[in-house]
């Protein structure tokens, strides 16, 4: 599923530790915000830049204002002018910041779930509450986001707040000082993430899926468990961005501005960020299975195979797309109209006509080079063996070519109207830019995707679907799961 976006000023809105809860800090930190960013990015444009070890001998963090000669930040604006690399201006007003994250131990992507909520919170020059006020003061909503591959801050604002919200959000990721109240305070709403979660089977099964369809990088759980959150403190966040937040695997993509207007404040605030190396840790699909029990008499379940190839393979992840479309689905209890997927294989082949299906959707985990496709469902526990089999039997149909050419082009119409719509969001948009220059150190046009999508005949999805099943299966399963079959026995169905 996606993962949460937070508001630093709806979540954090004026939190103090002992050290920054005074009335007289407080009162100072009232005062005239605008011109104090005015002289800080006055400053960041005048400071000289600094070598390696004066940044060392700022705690380990890119400091604020300085920068280190030689630094290998290539740049790239999207527009009539390009000059290949990683920082990018495409016509709209956002700035993502993101990391390559995947390789980590699985404490550190529990730690990676902590950062999420300590976004915008105290930095090396900047007290929580003066980091929210600066934030309100130029109009701004600032979030940040997590996932097995990525942690993306960025900040939303009017273009003449660009060089605030870019020195802002590169305060934020880089000389955050986790000091120890604000980290126990995060933690205590992480626990409260715990407890809401366990009323998501879906959720819960998105995570599982992972962790048990592989061995390596991908199988380190992204959220997380009671028992880990007694691991995690101000040294392991601290130690998490040190090691990991490198220049050869961050992307600053900036949009709604000119590269020349961007380019003097980003290179001020990044050239001293270390290049370090790039991702090298690879995960392997071994399929398997998981099975908890919950009290209920539904069963959720998740079947899934693997897409080798993930999203560097640019035919493949787009031929999964429309697949996604194909099959659809949704909820038995929808209230229809546009994007439902109601004239969707899975509606109107299962939910329309099993009425003990609750729900039955397609769904799609993709990485850089491998993914995760198939189906959640959740249904009457005593019937779980025959849903399995349904599910079976509905991926078979589309391997072996008995899709129509109506069905193929309504799910492709239905994957270029979600290009379009997502176009006209200026989150998606620049946050998809910064994405794609970390997977393929380009940015790919949209035009491009259309016409792959175009391209695509029921061939090509028969084929791809055929690839997938002949994949080791996936099957994890919450609830009543006393009639759910083995894996073993959804393997030899397709053998």
């Amino acid at each position: 599923g996606p993962p949460v976006c937070r508001g630093a000023a709806a979540e954090r809105g004026g939190e103090e530790g002992p050290v920054h809860g005074g009335r007289e800090e407080e009162r100072e930190e009232r005062g005239d915000l605008g011109e104090h960013l005015r002289k800080r990015l006055a400053q960041a444009r005048s400071a000289p830049l600094g070598s390696a070890a004066q940044r060392a001998q700022g705690g380990g963090r890119a400091a604020w204002g300085r920068g280190a000669e030689g630094g290998n930040h290539d740049l790239e604006e999207r527009g009539e002018d390009c000059h290949g690399g990683n920082l990018l201006a495409d016509g709209e007003h956002r700035v993502v910041c993101g990391r390559r994250e995947r390789e980590r131990a699985p404490s550190d992507l529990w730690g990676l779930h902590l950062l999420e909520h300590l976004a915008y919170t105290t930095t090396a020059s900047r007290s929580s509450f003066r980091t929210v006020r600066e934030i309100e003061a130029i109009g701004a909503h600032a979030t940040a986001s997590a996932s097995r591959e990525q942690m993306v801050y960025s900040i939303d604002g009017i273009r003449t707040n660009i060089p605030e919200m870019l020195e802002v959000v590169v305060d934020s990721a880089l000389n955050s000082t986790f000091p120890s109240w604000e980290v126990a305070d995060k933690l205590k709403s992480v626990e409260g993430e715990l407890k809401q979660l366990e009323d998501n089977p879906q959720g819960l099964l998105l995570e599982a899926v992972n962790t048990t369809a592989y061995a390596g990088a991908l199988a380190n759980p992204l959220v997380c468990t009671p028992a880990s959150l007694k691991q995690l403190n101000s040294t392991s966040c601290e130690e998490f961005v040190s090691e990991n937040y490198r220049g050869a695997r961050m992307v600053l993509a900036v949009s709604g501005a000119e590269h020349n207007e961007v380019l003097p404040i980003a290179e001020q605030l990044l050239a001293a960020v270390p290049e370090g190396p790039k991702s090298s840790v690879q995960s392997m699909y071994t399929g398997g299975e998981f099975q908890q029990n919950a009290p209920g008499d539904m069963t959720h379940m998740i079947l899934a195979f693997e897409y080798n190839g993930g999203w560097k393979d640019l035919k493949g992840s787009v031929v999964m797309t429309v697949l996604q479309m194909l099959l659809g689905g949704g909820g038995s209890f929808s209230a229809g109209g546009p994007g439902k997927g109601m004239h969707s294989r899975l509606y109107t082949r299962v939910l329309n006509n099993y009425p003990w299906v609750a729900n039955c959707t397609a769904f799609s985990n993709i990485y850089n080079d491998t993914g995760l496709v198939g189906v959640f469902s959740s249904c009457d526990g005593t019937r779980s063996g025959e849903m399995v089999g349904i599910l079976c039997s509905e991926l078979e149909a589309v391997a072996n070519g008995k899709c129509t050419a109506e069905e193929l082009e309504r799910a492709k119409s239905a994957a270029l109207a979600s290009v379009w719509m997502n176009l006209e969001s200026n989150a998606i948009v620049s946050e998809d830019i910064g994405r794609q220059v970390l997977t393929y150190g380009k940015h790919i046009s949209a035009s491009e995707f259309i016409e792959d999508v175009k391209s695509i005949s029921v061939k090509d999805i028969s084929g791809a679907v055929a690839t997938l099943l002949k994949t080791p299966p996936t099957l994890v399963s919450i609830g009543d799961v006393s009639s759910m079959p083995r894996v073993e026995a959804v393997a030899r169905h397709f053998a």
